[in-house]
């Protein structure tokens, strides 16, 4: 553990953390450093002023902290019921809170989020206050109207949210006190790593210790992750998956996380073989999964795709497009049975009572392209089926060969195309994949795609293990241009994480 010293005088007084034998990791340590620093500081600034106002330093706080992650694969095929592979990367939010009397009786809510110093401090608020009884009283509905109002306080939806849905879920209440949390991320936003989910799961996770709600072990770390969902659909008002939640909340350290998105099991964590790495190159554009954006458009598509044919093979049984024989439903596509498009009219004349996906909404105005979106998740699970097979079949002390990650390139550069087909590509990630293409095999690159939600964001690289392969990244940053962010490295979920009670004590 961390020395005092390292601490800038901040002292550790319970660690429960599953790496407690470990050292502090150096974000964590950074983290409380900085909250000694703005409580030292006692209120040069507005950050530092109403975060000294909140919290009692002298008391502890309870930190907690979650990863970002990196779509390996699977993606959007997750709201599919597909199985994905997802690493938990080295960039995370750390979450400090505390309860406090409420003064005059009446408990407040106060979160502050600093804007990192790159970003313009106009586009949005750094603190967000509200009473604790009048956000504890909202409906989802109510709760998703009342963020969206004000678009520079809309972000607190992402962590205020995770208290409304622990009462309403778990019964939390606080005691009637009030609640002060400071976060601080490390995780890109609109760069589709999950940045939303590692705020959720962190905000979450440290408020459950406030409440003494227990989230321990797989079953704890997959229940907290499907509420962490809820809030982001019901409250946040986005239709992502529950994927980047579980990631946040059960990752292990350079493991991938093999979810099966159907009812939310995790089938392991899946080493990555010695001779191989991952890394993530950012193309500059931001991405979206609101309701509204493209994302939702394909999500929407796939559900129509998967009402149609519940309705009209009713004795296959499926919940989810994953559950499919790709081999039937290429057959059913090429005998016309199935239908290439439809539109949002055409589809609520025939099944009136919708889609049945809860966080999407059919535009009867649109025609929507329900044959490919319907057929990626189909076949995306296939693929990430099979990549999971091959790495689990590499032993423990052998390399990766050259013909299985050429194989794992292969669908990756598959699963690219795919999510151009359904309208989630873009200019920038498709030129980044092809400077991977071009340096195929030859550099030591074996495979590239789009992440997430897609239109922007991270790009995925498979690589060799080698200082050629690290100097072939390298040059494909150069040749895009801009000098992209890179990300790579691994941590662990908020479960192996744990959380710490540290008392900052400026007093000392």
């Amino acid at each position: 553990m961390a020395s005092p010293t390292d601490l800038r005088g901040a002292r550790i007084v319970d660690d429960a953390s599953a790496s407690s034998e470990s050292p502090l990791r150096d974000d964590t340590a950074e983290f409380i450093r900085e909250l000694r620093a703005r409580a030292e500081d006692g209120g040069s600034d507005e950050i530092s002023k109403t975060t000294a106002s909140a919290f009692d330093f002298a008391l502890p706080v309870t930190v907690t902290r979650a990863p970002g992650r990196l779509d390996f694969m699977g993606g959007i095929a997750d709201y599919s019921g597909s199985l994905v592979l997802q690493m938990p990367i080295a960039e995370a939010c750390h979450v400090a809170a505390q309860t406090r009397a409420a003064p005059r009786g009446r408990a407040t809510l106060t979160v502050v989020s600093p804007i990192p110093g790159s970003r313009d401090a106009n586009d949005r608020a750094e603190t967000f206050t509200c009473a604790m009884d009048d956000l504890l009283s909202l409906t989802y509905d109510a709760a998703r109207e009342w963020f969206a109002r004000d678009q520079k306080t809309r972000w607190a939806a992402y962590v205020a949210g995770t208290a409304l849905v622990l009462a309403k879920e778990k019964g939390a209440r606080f005691q009637g006190q009030s609640v002060a949390m400071f976060l601080r991320s490390s995780v890109p936003e609109g760069k589709g790593v999950s940045s939303s989910a590692a705020v959720e799961v962190a905000s979450m996770r440290a408020l459950a210790v406030l409440a003494n709600v227990p989230f321990d072990g797989v079953e704890g770390g997959a229940e907290l992750a499907a509420l962490c969902q809820l809030c982001e659909n019901a409250v946040a008002g986005a239709p992502c998956g529950v994927m980047d939640q579980m990631t946040a909340s059960l990752g292990r350290e350079s493991r991938l996380l093999a979810l099966l998105c159907s009812n939310n099991t995790v089938l392991g964590h899946v080493r990555m073989p010695r001779g191989c790495k991952l890394w993530g190159i950012d193309s500059g554009v931001r991405h979206s999964n609101d309701g509204e954006s493209d994302y939702g458009r394909v999500r929407c598509a796939a559900f129509m795709f998967r009402e149609h044919v519940r309705r009209t093979w009713p004795e296959k049984g499926i919940a989810h497009l994953a559950e499919l024989d790709p081999r039937w439903l290429e057959v059913m596509l090429v005998n016309g049975a199935l239908p290439r498009r439809l539109s949002g009219e055409n589809f609520l004349v025939m099944y009136p009572e919708g889609h049945g996906d809860d966080v999407t909404s059919i535009d009867r105005r649109v025609t929507y392209d329900v044959a490919t979106c319907g057929s990626h998740p189909v076949m995306e699970h296939r693929r990430v089926a099979l990549i999971r097979d091959w790495l689990a079949e590499v032993a423990d002390d052998e390399a990766i060969s050259e013909l299985v990650m050429t194989q794992v390139g292969n669908y990756m550069y598959r699963s690219h195309e795919s999510y151009g087909a359904c309208g989630l590509g873009s200019d920038a990630t498709d030129k980044l994949v092809r400077l991977c293409e071009k340096r195929r095999r030859a550099g030591g690159v074996f495979g590239a795609k789009i992440t997430g939600g897609g239109c922007g964001g991270v790009v995925c690289v498979l690589t060799a293990d080698t200082d050629d392969a690290e100097r072939a990244v390298g040059e494909v940053c150069e040749e895009y241009g801009g000098k992209p962010v890179v990300f790579v490295g691994s941590s662990p979920g908020a479960v192996a994480f744990g959380h710490l009670s540290v008392v900052i004590d400026p007093s000392d």
